[in-house]
């Protein structure tokens, strides 16, 4: 509890990151993409989403977050 306590106090920036990527796994399993993708975002992770949408083979909403959050990304994905 103190180690938790602590980590929200000096770590907040980097445990908020933390908790939208595990709610971002979470509704990516669920099916929840475009949910999954702001968390990813929020999480700091925009590479996660990007990787969630062409597994999805969505081109369309893999480009839209790398043209936006990581547009080194762009080759990676391929129509």
């Amino acid at each position: 509890y103190f180690c938790l306590k602590y980590l929200k106090r000096h770590c907040h920036k980097w445990f908020d990151f933390q908790v939208h990527l595990v709610f971002a796994k979470f509704l990516q399993g669920k099916g929840r993409f475009k949910e999954a993708e702001d968390n990813f975002i929020k999480g700091g992770q925009p590479r996660e989403a990007i990787d969630m949408y062409i597994q999805q083979e969505d081109w369309e909403a893999a480009f839209r977050v790398a043209d936006l959050f990581l547009p080194s990304a762009i080759p990676d994905i391929q129509v």
